[in-house]
């Protein structure tokens, strides 16, 4: 079997591209990825009762996450989603269909817009199901004698933000609007002169990847990335995309370690991801999820100067309960820690405080906080997709004394829309009279 996935890898995933050493290694991350989906699918530990919200085999679907009220999928008359989850995060240029490059989308729904854009019916958000039967149950599966050694690699303990300073990033949008002279640029010259993540997708060039990245050690600053491109991102949102399939995704991931080996870097793991779950009813497509982000953190974190934080969404989407079993199942004991808010908008303090509730329930793990838009919290009605009225959060960086926070990152890059709503252009575009009044209100705010 594992064979065969190798061989849809090397059409699809760019296997020429690698070495045969990054062929092995890739060979192993598959191969552990296998055994752990294979585990999630057969053992019937991973059966959650339907609302039960228990955890088991670190795998736990959210008690009551179709009717919570507040909750990610709260419903109005209509019967469209109510509740704020995250932001959209579309690159420039990128259909809405494509796969994502660069700062990206994730069209969840909290508001529906003026024109009446919201997710597509066929991606309603998944609710817990009934388990199957004792009597169909199966017994666990053992990953075989032809399977290599998994070793897991120790959790990063270095904060790279502490006492480093993030890299911005001279080819941002931000940085080219403002280049341009268009009717923002003034704003976009002020929003480029502030550090934020880079977005990368598996359509993306390794090539720029490793510019970006020896810029930030020709000047000493720490570079922030987000790794999005996991198979059926945003589970048919404004952000759909991502690799075909697990290998191809794992054999990216694996190229993209080959890149970013030795350098110290900061990785954001796939935004929105692990909160939205398998995008389909069942323990099954939820665990092979976790399964393939685990495997995928397993091959980030096998560098010591890799500073790994997988996204576990935000304080209104999964309870913190939740969001622990989700990580702890996603190896985050493997990674530095977690990242929360990433492209929304809720307050510091509030997500501080979630994130220090999740952290207790993993042993003291680490976080970040995306700050970029916060700076004003969530409108009255949770709106995600380009509300007015916003101001910038704390500047990134670390940040020393509070427990489990590592620092303040800015991860969604202001300026960009977050979809076709409010009169913004489609999601990544630069949304010229939206970063405009951002930057004003900023300013008069003393923010920027």
């Amino acid at each position: 079997m594992l064979a065969a996935v190798l061989a849809v890898v090397g059409l699809v995933g760019g296997m020429q591209e690698l070495s045969s050493l990054r062929t092995q290694e890739l060979a192993q991350t598959v191969s552990g990825y296998l055994a752990h989906v294979g585990r999630n699918f057969d053992d019937p530990s991973y059966a959650l009762p339907t609302g039960g919200g228990v955890a088991t085999s670190g795998v736990l679907l959210p008690s009551g996450t179709a009717t919570r009220p507040g909750g990610p999928f709260a419903r109005d008359a209509t019967g469209q989603p109510t509740t704020a989850r995250s932001a959209a995060r579309r690159p420039a240029g990128a259909s809405q269909a494509g796969p994502a490059s660069g700062s990206s989308s994730a069209g969840q729904p909290g508001s529906t817009s003026p024109s009446g854009a919201s997710r597509p019916a066929s991606s309603a958000p998944p609710s817990p199901s009934s388990p199957p039967s004792s009597s169909s149950s199966s017994s666990p599966a053992s990953p075989g004698p032809s399977q290599p050694p998994w070793t897991p690699p120790a959790a990063s303990s270095v904060n790279l933000l502490a006492g480093g300073t993030v890299y911005g990033d001279p080819t941002s949008q931000a940085a080219r609007v403002a280049a341009s002279g268009g009717p923002s640029a003034a704003a976009a010259a002020v929003l480029a002169d502030v550090p934020q993540a880079r977005w990368i997708a598996p359509t993306d060039g390794l090539s720029n990847l490793n510019d970006y990245l020896s810029g930030a050690r020709l000047v000493g600053r720490v570079p922030v990335l987000v790794v999005y491109g996991v198979p059926g991102r945003d589970c048919g949102g404004f952000s759909a995309g991502g690799a075909a399939n697990a290998a191809a995704y794992l054999a990216w991931v694996t190229q993209v370690r080959s890149v970013i080996s030795g350098r110290d870097v900061v990785v954001v793991v796939e935004p929105d991801a692990l909160a939205h779950g398998g995008c389909t009813t069942g323990s099954a497509a939820l665990g092979e999820l976790l399964g393939t982000i685990g495997s995928a953190v397993d091959v980030l974190t096998s560098d010591a100067t890799t500073s790994v934080y997988i996204d576990a969404g935000h304080e209104d989407w999964l309870t913190a309960a939740d969001a622990a079993s989700r990580l702890r199942a996603a190896h985050v004991d493997r990674a530095r820690g977690f990242s929360l808010n990433v492209s929304n908008f809720y307050a510091t303090s509030t997500e501080v405080a979630f994130g220090q509730q999740v952290s207790a329930q993993l042993g003291g793990s680490h976080f970040v906080v995306d700050t970029s838009r916060n700076g004003a919290g969530p409108t009255a009605g949770l709106e995600w997709c380009n509300p007015a009225g916003r101001l910038a959060g704390a500047a990134p960086g670390g940040v020393t004394g509070t427990d489990g926070l590592d620092g303040y990152l800015w991860v969604k890059n202001p300026g960009e829309s977050d979809g076709s709503c409010l009169g913004g252009p489609s999601s990544g575009q630069w949304f010229d009279s939206w970063a405009a009044d951002f930057v004003s209100r900023s300013q008069a705010a003393g923010r920027l």
